[in-house]
Formats: C-alpha cells, sequence, structure tokens
C-alpha cells in the first residue's frame, strides 16, 4: 500500500475536468511543485505510460491526449522534485490536448 500511494496518479477535477498529475514523494511531503506544461503539450508528460518498475499508468489511454508522453526534462523536474520531498504535479491547460 505504502509504495502504490508514491505511484502517479490522474484525475479529471472540478466542473471543466481539469487533466491533473501528481505523485507524492518518498517521505512525507514538504509541498507541492507545479511543473506548467509548454504549448502545444499538455500536463500528461510528466510521467511514462510505464514506470522503471513495469507498472503501468492506465489512465495515460483515457487522458485528453490518449497518451502520456514521459518527457525526458519533464519526468527529470518530477523526480528532482520529489528527491527534495515535494509533491509534482501537473495540469493541462488550454483545451486540455496539445494547447497553450
Amino acid at each position: 500500500a505504502e509504495r502504490a500511494s508514491r505511484r502517479p496518479r490522474y484525475a479529471k477535477v472540478g466542473r471543466h475536468g481539469t487533466e491533473t498529475v501528481w505523485q507524492r514523494p518518498a517521505i512525507p511531503p514538504k509541498g507541492i511543485v507545479f511543473i506548467a506544461h509548454g504549448c502545444m503539450h499538455q500536463g500528461t508528460d510528466i510521467v511514462a505510460e510505464v514506470g522503471p518498475d513495469g507498472w503501468v499508468l492506465e489512465e495515460c489511454a483515457t487522458s485528453n491526449l490518449g497518451r502520456c508522453l514521459g518527457l525526458p526534462e519533464e519526468v527529470r523536474m518530477r523526480e528532482a522534485a520529489r528527491e527534495r520531498g515535494y509533491v509534482a504535479m501537473a495540469v493541462s491547460g488550454g483545451k486540455g490536448s496539445q494547447s497553450c
């Protein structure tokens, strides 16, 4: 259960269903680091569909883009935040998929 609580999470929140992705650190969190995506990208860029241990974030298939890109720079930002004890979080802005 403890390991599962540290896996990436995905939800659509609010009345507009804002796509939200977050991941807790291995220690009790100090706070939250918000990672903003660039134009033509989305919040799901911070996570990969399949983690290094083979765990699959199934919600990637139903995300606004239909997949999670796990872009290298965004993944490094997420990992750096978590290593420092912060929850890493991103949302998809604009229309929610490939917008600004």
